[in-house]
């Protein structure tokens, strides 16, 4: 049971880091700048051990790690609409992603796939 609470624990700690990472990526003016402060929150999820679904997903060759993965992916998307939830809510700062979003759907198919290969 306590290997449960800890992969519970672990998966929505991972997922309140990766909350933090999209907050401070959309509240910096700078892309580059933003995309660095991102990256340090998947290296705070390496460091502290939590269960990121895109880091275990390559791993996962037989079935039960395939089914140990739903509860993995549901528990990181809490982690993170809980914590930009609250900031949304209760911080005060401007987390208007509309024009960012807009950008992004302007976009045709390639430009996405190359943007997203780097």
């Amino acid at each position: 049971m306590g290997d449960i609470k800890k992969k519970i624990a672990r998966s929505l700690l991972a997922g309140v880091l990766i909350g933090f990472g999209c907050i401070v990526y959309v509240l910096v003016e700078n892309h580059v700048l933003g995309c660095f402060l991102f990256s340090l929150g998947l290296l705070t999820v390496i460091l502290q051990g939590a269960m990121l679904y895109t880091g275990r997903v390559g791993y996962a060759d037989t079935w039960p790690l395939v089914k140990d993965l739903v509860p993995v992916i549901l528990l990181n998307f809490v982690g993170i609409w809980l914590t930009c939830f609250l900031f949304s809510r209760y911080s005060g700062l401007n987390l208007d992603t509309s024009a960012l979003m807009a950008a992004k759907m302007n976009e045709t198919w390639y430009q996405a796939l190359v943007k997203s290969i780097g």
